[in-house]
């Protein structure tokens, strides 16, 4: 069952992070080639400041669903191993967004 829940929260996570950068990206899209074509800043700093501020709502929800799962689940009830869990689901997170921005933005710069 544990393994199993693992495994869910791992796809369940790294998809909607994925889906929320594919989401926003046509949004910006046009405003990025615009500002991009007058030369206002460079790429990497629109990408840096973009994963930057998306960072923080991307990690509240799977903060509040993951201390409540955890405990749920019947994992280990330490302080360290939540605290690795967390971790993990915040790299897989992160993981996540940065892999697609990077794809996304392959196509801005051609």
């Amino acid at each position: 069952f544990q393994v199993g829940l693992i495994f869910y929260i791992c796809i369940f996570w790294s998809t909607s992070s994925i889906y929320a950068a594919v989401y926003n990206f046509p949004l910006e899209q046009f405003f990025l080639a615009k500002e991009r074509a007058a030369d206002m800043y460079r790429l990497s700093a629109y990408y840096i400041s973009s994963t930057l501020c998306d960072m923080p709502a991307q990690l509240v929800y799977p903060s509040i669903f993951m201390t409540v799962v955890y405990f749920m689940a019947g994992f280990h009830r330490t302080v360290v191993a939540f605290l690795i869990t967390q971790l993990s689901v915040y790299l897989i997170i992160i993981t996540g967004q940065v892999r697609i921005k990077v794809f996304l933005l392959i196509f801005v710069k051609r």
